[in-house]
């Protein structure tokens, strides 16, 4: 167990605590449907998430000429989620964006921000580097260093630059197809600390998301979870929100244990709903996917009851695609 110091030298560190999750584009996200997201956020006992607002210096998450990012922040705040917002960073023009960055946080109200480090940011000028972090110095709120696990391997990166003014690390343990999460979780902390990093409170991102034909095992997003408990580290976060979701890791999240850096487990979360009226005429299928053979047809505006879900699919006798219910 690391013991993890929150005040060093009279400086408060800061990060979020508890359970997050990373999400990339809103309205792809349950096609944009909030409500939806915020059921499933309770349900997975999500403490924060962390969504995507800047690319580079631009807006992201901005369509039509609105900040979309902004009505999410608020719907969830309301909810008693806090927001935090990353950034793409992409060193065109770093001056603006840091400053893109700052105004981020000031318009959409954010919680927190976090600084996406990974290519773009290899091999550029000390001088941009430094431009970018001065003016992140603005942020007068919890400030994460989002890369690469292992440092190690990713040397054309100016790490003192970013993280001397961040405020914790939040390294990308993204293990698939090795079957070892903790193994690395453990490397990347040993690896930042012997960067004279350890003093920082360590908020890693596990992989509950699928790539290349490759997909974690339920018992390493398990085994991951219980190292994060066991080492006592703030927080921990998934990437991501979506994916989570669509391949079945949100059931197994709600069911972990979420007793980080000492804290007394939650108790369980409320289930989600189970009533629900059909919106349109409905296939039902023998087991949960597209492909699976019909079995049956739901008429529109017909009411059913949920006894179990598996991602966006709940089953009846049969499984529907959950898009078309509306909760009564």
């Amino acid at each position: 167990m690391k013991e993890i110091p929150y005040d060093t030298g009279g400086i408060v560190m800061l990060a979020p605590t508890g359970r997050g999750m990373y999400i990339w584009k809103l309205g792809k996200l349950f096609g944009g449907n909030y409500e939806k997201m915020l059921e499933w956020a309770i349900f997975m006992k999500l403490d924060w998430v962390c969504v995507k607002v800047l690319n580079g210096k631009w807006k992201y998450n901005y369509w039509n000429g609105h900040w979309h990012a902004k009505d999410f922040v608020k719907f969830f705040q309301a909810a008693g989620i806090e927001v935090h917002g990353w950034q793409w960073v992409l060193m065109d023009d770093p001056v603006n964006e840091g400053k893109a960055a700052v105004n981020a946080v000031k318009e959409l109200g954010l919680n927190g921000f976090a600084m996406n480090i990974e290519d773009p940011c290899k091999n550029v000028p000390v001088r941009s580097a430094v431009d970018y972090s001065q003016e992140i110095t603005a942020i007068e709120l919890p400030v994460g260093f989002c890369s690469y696990r292992f440092p190690t391997l990713h040397r054309e990166i100016l790490y003192s630059a970013y993280i001397d003014v961040c405020t914790y690390l939040a390294p990308e343990i993204y293990w698939a197809p090795a079957p070892n999460p903790v193994e690395q979780l453990l490397r990347s902390y040993k690896e930042y600390e012997d960067m004279d990093y350890g003093h920082l409170p360590f908020s890693p991102l596990g992989a509950a998301y699928g790539e290349h034909g490759h997909r974690p095992l339920p018992q390493e997003l398990i085994d991951f979870n219980a190292a994060v408990i066991e080492e006592q580290y703030p927080s921990l976060s998934w990437w991501r929100f979506g994916q989570a979701v669509d391949l079945g890791y949100a059931n197994l999240i709600a069911k972990m244990p979420n007793n980080y850096a000492g804290d007394p487990v939650q108790p369980p979360p409320p289930t989600p709903a189970t009533q629900f009226k059909t919106l349109a005429n409905l296939n039902v299928r023998e087991t949960a996917g597209t492909q699976a053979a019909d079995v049956g047809t739901l008429k529109e505006g017909s009411d059913i009851t949920l006894v179990e879900r598996d991602g966006v699919w709940g089953k009846i006798e049969g499984w529907v695609h959950t898009d078309y219910l509306e909760p009564l």
